[in-house]
């Protein structure tokens, strides 16, 4: 396992862009595309707008958002729509596509099914940015 240890918050969202934009290039490299997983939070702020600077062809990556909140629209500042929508897919350029959980989708059990449907034709790992306290985790 690789520690590294961090001045401050931007420091670790700087060490963890670094570290995720090496694996996404490899995963872009090897099976000319990436899939990952974007999460939110404070803790996120710095790592994507180091990621939304990187040099990476965002057009091969595809995200996918971690949670929603049920019957929130997508407009509400308190969704994770709107802020992953304003914090990272508005800042990288053109990527690939982006999978929301519509937390208010009419059927959620339809919701879940499209979004098993569309992770289980992935032919590649996940690569999720994880924070956790003052610890961010790639996990593939």
């Amino acid at each position: 396992m690789r520690v590294t240890i961090c001045e401050d918050k931007h420091d670790m969202g700087y060490q963890a862009a670094k570290l995720g934009i090496t694996i996404i290039k490899e995963a872009i490299e090897k099976k000319g595309h990436a899939v990952i997983a974007v999460a939110t939070g404070l803790s996120q702020f710095s790592l994507y707008e180091h990621l939304a600077k990187a040099d990476i062809d965002w057009s091969k990556v595809e995200a996918f958002g971690l949670a929603e909140y049920v019957d929130l629209p997508d407009t509400h500042p308190s969704s994770f729509r709107y802020y992953l929508n304003n914090r990272f897919v508005q800042k990288v350029t053109h990527l690939g596509a982006f999978h929301q959980i519509n937390g208010d989708a009419e059927n959620l059990e339809e919701e879940v099914k499209r979004l098993n449907a569309l992770i289980k034709r992935k032919k590649s790992g996940c690569i999720i940015p994880w924070h956790w306290g003052k610890r961010t985790y790639w996990v593939q």
